[in-house]
């Protein structure tokens, strides 16, 4: 979960870069917003919003600047510190859907694309994220889901380190060729969980 400041009047949102950039990058792609606060265009900007409807006092908003649940990119910058970070992150020359912040330099290089990259999201659950890619050279593949330990990541069948990315998300890398990316979550407690199961059912 997130928590953004509120804004207050017309100008706050639009004017605020760093509470838009957050959004972008947590991929809110729509915001609700009731007929009685008032808005105008000029809250809204359509250089970054646009409206889609209005139905029973609601308005609906599309945040067109809001970046993909994943994405390829062969850019990234390395940050060494949370000051660092946000320093990065918030510099204006920093392309949230080009680039991605990471803690530590790759052991790999990474290829500009010559021809387009595909990305296919292919499931999306809780405990399991699969995605097709293909691509002309190595690239790092990004996902604003939050990194936390338990989670495994596989390219084909062949387990892959995950970097923190972005502070708090997660990056793997991803060779040339088509391939089938898999994030599946499973925690040790749930492992251990499993072992005194299955020693109690024995021992009984």
């Amino acid at each position: 979960d997130a928590v953004v400041a509120t804004s207050f009047g017309d100008d706050d949102l639009a004017t605020s870069d760093t509470r838009l950039r957050v959004l972008n990058t947590l991929g809110v792609k729509y915001i609700l917003d009731r007929t009685e606060n008032g808005s105008t265009q000029k809250a809204f900007n359509p250089t970054h919003f646009n409206r889609l409807t209005a139905k029973d006092g609601w308005m609906l908003f599309e945040n067109k600047n809001a970046i993909p649940r994943l994405l390829l990119t062969s850019a990234y910058r390395v940050y060494t510190s949370q000051q660092n970070f946000e320093s990065l992150f918030f510099d204006k020359t920093f392309q949230l859907n080009k680039e991605v912040l990471l803690e530590r330099q790759l052991p790999i290089s990474l290829h500009q694309p010559i021809v387009p990259d595909t990305l296919v999201l292919t499931t999306y659950e809780p405990n399991r994220v699969e995605a097709k890619t293909t691509t002309d050279g190595t690239r790092l593949l990004f996902i604003s889901d939050t990194y936390y330990p338990g989670w495994k990541a596989y390219v084909d069948t062949m387990e892959t380190p995950i970097y923190k990315a972005d502070y708090t998300f997660r990056a793997i890398v991803v060779p040339k060729g088509t391939h089938t990316v898999t994030f599946s979550y499973l925690p040790k407690s749930f492992i251990i969980g499993i072992v005194i199961s299955l020693l109690s059912f024995l021992s009984l």
